[in-house]
């Protein structure tokens, strides 16, 4: 099997203006010359242009992913003609799948059952109660998204109870000033969401972010603990089940993140804008200029061509190979160096540990001693997470008391 990831822009505006938003507020400002939508002409184009990729390639697994600016700013009409036109056009060659990512402002009945329709898997975009989502999740007037928000997603999980569907999840951007409690409170609790998520902001070495690594460190560790004193299986959150899953041995579940569970059978993810331009992922596009530079469009570049390209080659060896700082560090069987935006310099590029060293320090350090408080065997720590002969000396035990 080979699986294709394929994020395509289909809308690139938003009726938010979120402070942090690395396409919108970051470096690249390609959108401006963009069209807001795309059209069922570049629809068609993109579907071709997947088809003959997939059958070159060997791809078995498509999985299209609607993403923005804000997808729901599209017409339903037309996503529902675009959806059809893919499952259409491609199935015959490949197995394919839908996802979306919104804010989770324009959710409504109708798109509800579009989803369901064509089984898109839906994530919302939401940084907790109502005092931390609105600090930076505003519209284009300053006022706050959360109440708009949390109605749609109620509206989408009640739909979606209602034909016994899983529920969809939220996705939520650290703030190590918030409480991560209180945001775990109010996923679980409040809005009764058994899948939700957190990243860390999409800061570089040349553009640090505005707290210090530790603080991040402690809001995971906060956002740990507060899921293991809940003790309820249902509940995934994927940061922290992927960094758990990293000391049994497992790959990563998050792309930029480690290497991935089955590398091999995954091909670099790349996103299609509205006017067909083909590049890496928005947040890799924010860190090295050529990323977002060294364009190809789908009516002159196959897939086939464009994944071979230097910079997807840069990609892959970064995530492939340890920063030479992090070679000798008792934690980069678990961290490898960090997600790969962290890791960016002008200087250095991609060689670098983590801007969130310390932090991710810190928070593997508390799951070492989490691990060995309740009884996993020390020998099998020590042999997932000493892989490197040179950092042997450090023992395990003194790795978890250092966290103490």
């Amino acid at each position: 099997m080979k699986r294709l990831l394929v994020v395509l822009k289909i809308v690139e505006r938003c009726n938010l203006n979120c402070s942090y938003c690395y396409f919108f507020n970051g470096n690249d400002q390609s959108y401006k010359a963009h069209p807001k939508y795309f059209s069922r002409e570049l629809i068609s184009k993109v579907a071709e242009f997947l088809k003959e990729g997939c059958m070159q390639l060997g791809v078995t697994h498509l999985e299209l992913i609607f993403h923005g600016g804000e997808p729901l700013l599209f017409n339903k009409k037309d996503f529902d003609w675009m959806c059809t036109y893919f499952s259409d056009y491609l199935s015959s060659s490949v197995s394919i799948k839908y996802a979306l990512q919104t804010n989770g402002t324009l959710i409504s009945q109708e798109w509800a059952h579009l989803f369901l329709k064509h089984k898109v898997s839906v994530g919302v975009s939401l940084d907790g109660p109502e005092k931390h989502n609105d600090r930076y999740r505003i519209d284009h007037s300053g006022k706050g998204s959360h109440k708009a928000v949390v109605k749609g997603l109620n509206l989408l999980n009640q739909i979606y109870a209602e034909h016994s569907v899983g529920l969809a999840g939220a996705l939520c951007v650290i703030d190590p000033t918030c409480s991560a409690e209180e945001i775990y409170q109010h996923f679980s609790k409040d809005l009764q969401l058994k899948y939700f998520d957190f990243i860390i902001p999409d800061y570089t070495h040349d553009n640090p972010p505005p707290y210090p690594a530790e603080a991040y460190g402690k809001f995971l560790i906060d956002l740990f603990n507060s899921w293991v004193r809940d003790d309820d299986s249902t509940i995934n959150i994927r940061v922290l089940s992927s960094s758990i899953g990293r000391f049994f041995g497992f790959g990563s579940q998050i792309y930029g993140l480690g290497k991935l569970k089955n590398i091999e059978e995954l091909l670099p993810l790349i996103t299609i804008s509205s006017n067909g331009d083909l590049s890496p992922l928005d947040e890799l596009r924010s860190t090295d200029p050529r990323f977002r530079n060294d364009r190809k469009n789908i009516s002159t570049t196959s897939l086939k061509e464009f994944i071979n390209l230097d910079m997807f080659k840069a990609i892959a060896l970064a995530s492939e190979t340890l920063p030479k700082k992090c070679t000798n560090c008792c934690w980069s069987a678990v961290c490898e160096g960090g997600g790969l935006v962290g890791r960016y310099s002008t200087e250095n590029k991609f060689d670098n540990p983590s801007i969130y060293c310390n932090g991710l320090i810190d928070f593997f350090s508390h799951i070492t001693k989490y691990l060995l408080d309740n009884g996993f065997p020390l020998e099998e720590l020590e042999k997932n997470l000493l892989l490197n002969k040179s950092s042997a000396a450090v023992p395990v035990e003194s790795m978890a008391n250092d966290a103490i």
